[in-house]
């Protein structure tokens, strides 16, 4: 595998809502959507919530974002579902969404060593340590999630962007009852020159293990462009798959604009994949005989 870039890319309410939520006569959308805190490890992570009005109970799905700057990260928690993103799609399609701020990003407490612009020095397993650990709060949120009374607990999927696509599978190889997992060109690219250290062997590591206890069946999804993380490295995490006997799908489109990396996290990239991702969620997710 080829390194191209350095990128890496409470207090809880527990009032039971109703079953049934009535849409206002005015509203724009056919969801509602709310800021919430939830508990990992004695941390308070910020989320977006979004569900559909009327009755439950529903498939859902929690999002994990890629790497940004400190500075970025370090602004306020955020008020609703990004523009024009797949999320808003779930959403309008009838799933509950959850869009999970990791630790140390936007309003959520805690540190994180996978800031796409970390100190020179910064090993890579220090990076990968911490990816980890957001993969610990990610099942935090689906947990939270599956003690909402509007969520079937029985059909919830995870997946992500980036750092986040691989947090996601992290996640999804520890939690048996999951119904699906997206990596959203998932992975991260680090290299230590004090140490002579890269991030190769933590990546390998991850689709091994994950690979080796993975219950859920896979979607990877990636630009052919993509010039931070290369092909190969969802195409590794593929095989590892495949040969584990796990399903598993990738889909790889055509170039988009100067950096395939970004088409997932931009409005105008999401409708390249919004439908494949959500053909896979609605044929993974759906209710079981």
């Amino acid at each position: 595998m080829r390194l191209i870039g350095v990128v890496v890319v409470l207090v809880v309410s527990l009032t039971v809502a109703p079953l049934v939520l009535a849409a206002p006569t005015d509203a724009a959308e056919p969801y509602t959507e709310e800021s919430i805190s939830l508990p990992s490890g004695g941390l308070t992570l910020r989320a977006v919530l979004a569900r559909p009005y009327g009755d439950g109970a529903f498939a859902s799905y929690v999002h994990v974002h890629g790497s940004v700057m400190p500075q970025v990260a370090n602004h306020p928690p955020w008020n609703g579902l990004a523009e024009g993103s797949y999320l808003q799609i779930l959403a309008r399609e009838g799933y509950v969404v959850l869009r999970l701020a990791r630790r140390g990003h936007f309003g959520s407490e805690g540190t994180s060593y996978n800031y796409s612009a970390t100190s020179p020095g910064q090993s890579a397993y220090a990076v990968y340590s911490s990816i980890q650990t957001d993969a610990t709060d990610l099942l935090a949120a689906v947990e939270y999630l599956r003690t909402r009374s509007f969520v079937d607990p029985d059909r919830v999927a995870v997946g992500g962007h980036s750092v986040g696509g691989i947090v996601s599978v992290l996640a999804g190889a520890r939690d048996p009852k999951l119904r699906a997992v997206i990596s959203l060109a998932g992975g991260f690219a680090w290299r230590d020159n004090l140490r002579g250290e890269t991030s190769t062997p933590f990546v390998d590591s991850a689709w091994k293990e994950s690979a080796r206890t993975m219950t859920a069946p896979v979607l990877i999804l990636w630009s052919k462009n993509d010039t931070l993380l290369e092909v190969d490295v969802g195409r590794d995490l593929e095989k590892r798959l495949r040969a584990a006997g796990k399903r598993v799908e990738m889909i790889v489109y055509p170039p988009y604009g100067q950096n395939g990396h970004f088409m997932f996290g931009r409005a105008d990239g999401t409708s390249v994949f919004s439908a494949d991702l959500l053909r896979f969620l609605n044929d993974n997710t759906a209710r079981k005989p």
